[in-house]
């Protein structure tokens, strides 16, 4: 059986004190020099012996130290370091096998421990660590280790689905606030377009308004210079009346029947109709009374001159006529039909029983439709007053919705930016979160 140096050391300093014991009992049992000789042998098999155990101390001193210093490199993990050429037995190379033992299971739960995490680095989950032939804490150790990487295995696919819905989830709402920023965006630009639209044919509207008013004056204008030449005429067409009334005594006369005017524009046009209709009527009864005067000889001059100033002012009345036409058309070609209250004049004429009668009568109506004709005109100009005010209300409204449309549309390309952004954002987040886990 191999013994250790430590045990060959024992043994040696027992051999000494048993040859020590054996000198001394020699040298007295025998004496002289026989004895003297034994003692001699025996102290030198002694010294032989004691420095034989002094080599055996010494070895196992270096041994010990070699083994010391081979555990020292481990507690400071370097696992690959072995008690080398082991030959000693007994306890002291009992010993140095369990270091190298120790070391031995040390390393290789070690490598096995850093490899199986490796693999959990890399979220590989299927290294585990072979807990073959491990024992003890090393075997517990093992096994809470596999089961560690196998819940983190598992909680990882776990996490990594919620990721993946999350993922999806906020993918599904970056893209519809997206598309509800596009869609705003359309929308916007649409009612920006429309309130630029609406705002162009405002300022038509608002233009046309200002010349109808315009008209309108000038209307008015006309009507004023038509009821003081209808004046005259009147004053003119009553001295003809009393001359007619002792030259024509049997003249029949007769009423005209007139309707009452339906719309402003409508009254106005048959009114004018109504002057021309006079107009010519009057310079045709000129006509028949300078023809009478001159049949009358110088008993109808002074009928002859009245008809004269008849006919002067019947021209008159025509062209006042013409001139308001005129201007009607122009309010009706202004308006496109909205002011229709200066419309055609109706017809208010029959035939005249009497020529100087139904110059009187015609010339009342004449007076009676120019005032009308200055009401209708005071009211179409106060309603297109009205308009151009609700006009500039409106454009200012045009003005303010455009201005909202404009601010809404820049609000959602920042929107759509943002998303953008977000979805950019959400994108690297996934990827960062996915390589984290």
């Amino acid at each position: 059986m191999l013994s250790s140096s430590l045990s060959k050391a024992r043994l040696a300093l027992l051999g000494v004190m048993v040859l020590a014991v054996a000198g001394e009992a020699a040298g007295v049992l025998l004496g002289g020099p026989t004895g003297q000789s034994t003692a001699l042998v025996g102290a030198g098999l002694s010294l032989v012996l004691a420095a034989y155990a002094l080599f055996l101390l010494r070895r196992t001193e270096r041994t010990i130290g070699d083994c010391r210093k081979v555990l020292e490199k481990g507690a400071r993990g370097r696992f690959e370091e072995r008690v080398l050429g082991i030959t000693e037995g007994g306890d002291l190379g009992a010993f140095m096998h369990a270091t190298n033992d120790l070391l031995d299971r040390t390393d290789a739960f070690v490598r096995e421990a850093a490899a199986s995490l490796e693999y959990v680095r890399d979220n590989k989950y299927f290294r585990r660590i072979i807990s073959r032939g491990m024992q003890g804490s090393f075997l517990h150790s093992a096994g809470v280790i596999n089961a560690a990487s196998g819940a983190i295995e598992d909680r990882v696919k776990a996490f990594g689905g919620v990721a993946d819905t999350f993922e999806a989830n906020l993918r599904g709402v970056v893209e519809e606030l997206g598309q509800s920023a596009s869609s705003l965006s359309t929308t916007s630009q649409a009612l920006a377009h429309s309130s630029t639209d609406a705002s162009r044919r405002t300022e038509r509207v608002r233009d046309a308004s200002a010349q109808a008013s315009e008209h309108a004056a000038m209307v008015a204008a006309a009507a004023e210079e038509l009821h003081a030449a209808i004046t005259e005429i009147s004053g003119q067409m009553g001295r003809s009346n009393e001359i007619a009334q002792q030259a024509t005594a049997q003249a029949e006369q007769t009423s005209a029947q007139v309707t009452k005017l339906t719309e402003a524009a409508q009254r106005i046009g048959e009114v004018v109709g109504l002057i021309t209709d006079i107009a010519n009527q009057t310079n045709l009864l000129a006509l028949n009374a300078t023809i009478e005067a001159a049949r009358a000889g110088e008993a109808g001059k002074g009928f002859a001159v009245v008809a004269g100033e008849v006919k002067t002012l019947a021209t008159q009345t025509a062209k006042a006529t013409e001139e308001i036409g005129q201007h009607v058309a122009a309010i009706q070609a202004a308006t496109e039909g909205s002011v229709q209250a200066i419309g055609e004049i109706t017809r208010v004429v029959g035939e005249l029983s009497a020529i100087s009668g139904a110059v009187a009568a015609a010339v009342e109506e004449q007076n009676a439709a120019t005032q009308e004709i200055a009401r209708s005109v005071q009211s179409v100009s106060g309603a297109v007053d009205e308009v151009s005010e609700n006009i500039a209300q409106v454009a200012e409204a045009v003005a303010l919705t455009d201005a909202s449309a404009r601010e809404v549309s820049g609000a959602s390309s920042e929107l759509d930016s943002q998303s953008g952004e977000l979805n950019d954002r959400m994108i690297d987040f996934m990827k960062e979160l996915k390589t984290v886990v």
